[in-house]
């Protein structure tokens, strides 16, 4: 027999989450039961409308903030787990050690490990666009925008971080649908991120007046997503140092002269 209980706190923690990712127009009762994996019958015998639901987390805001938070906490030191172990090779039990929770408190936030890896990449997307963004507020020099890119990749915090959507394109990257467009998506807006900083160096006199800003954005992440990619976490040090000479060489390309 159907937990009520249950299934009405999934639909409340599922709508939340959808919420907090996407915002409130994406709260439709299609995207509930989809997240939820239950039907629209089943939703309507726990909730008359759309309008009860958010009534009823209304009251749950405060405990919304808290598991959030957690799931955040989770989703970054799964990350780590998963560049460390291997996607093949860890367990739930390996990623709620590594998280500092236990197993049976993991299945609170996720159903499976697919699901974790799912939710991390999508954190590391928001993650690398605001990283993005921040770079263009604090400095105005584009090559020092993409010195500083290549710097923080090599922190300790950002090693496996950077590395992570590399790592799991070879596990899942055609075999499941919603990483690949979230892998395809990271790339893009990469890509034009570092497309926008050269058309601004070219347009203030820093960078070539000849050069092609879309063809040298994809030259760049295919370079040192390639350093990444070849070099594995205990030889991060070298990476960081094939990175900095390889970005030398990049500049000399691309500055005026």
């Amino acid at each position: 027999m159907e937990n009520g209980g249950t299934t009405s706190a999934l639909i409340c923690e599922r709508s939340l989450e959808i919420l907090a990712e996407q915002g409130y127009r994406a709260l439709s009762i299609g995207n509930i039961v989809k997240r939820c994996g239950i039907s629209k019958t089943t939703f309507y015998k726990h909730f008359a409308s759309k309008d009860e639901l958010l009534e009823k987390i209304r009251f749950l805001s405060e405990a919304e903030n808290d598991v959030m938070t957690q799931r955040e906490e989770i989703l970054l030191k799964a990350s780590q787990a998963f560049f460390q172990l291997g996607v093949d090779e860890i367990s739930m039990e390996a990623i709620a050690k590594a998280s500092g929770v236990t197993r049976s408190s993991l299945y609170r936030y996720f159903s499976s490990k697919e699901e974790i890896l799912e939710y991390a990449i999508q954190y590391e997307l928001k993650g690398r666009k605001q990283l993005l963004l921040s770079l263009r507020e604090q400095m105005d020099d584009p090559l020092e925008q993409i010195a500083k890119l290549i710097e923080i990749s090599c922190e300790p915090v950002h090693q496996h971080y950077d590395t992570l959507m590399l790592v799991t394109s070879r596990y899942k990257l055609y075999k499941n649908k919603r990483i690949h467009e979230y892998f395809d998506e990271l790339v893009l807006y990469t890509t034009q991120m570092v497309e926008e900083i050269l058309v601004h160096g070219v347009k203030i006199g820093v960078f070539r007046e000849d050069l092609d800003p879309k063809l040298m954005a994809s030259v760049f992440l295919a370079a040192f997503n390639g350093i990444d990619f070849n070099y594995p976490q205990d030889a991060a040090c070298d990476a960081c140092r094939i990175k900095r000479e390889a970005f030398t060489v990049f500049s000399e390309l691309i500055r005026a002269r």
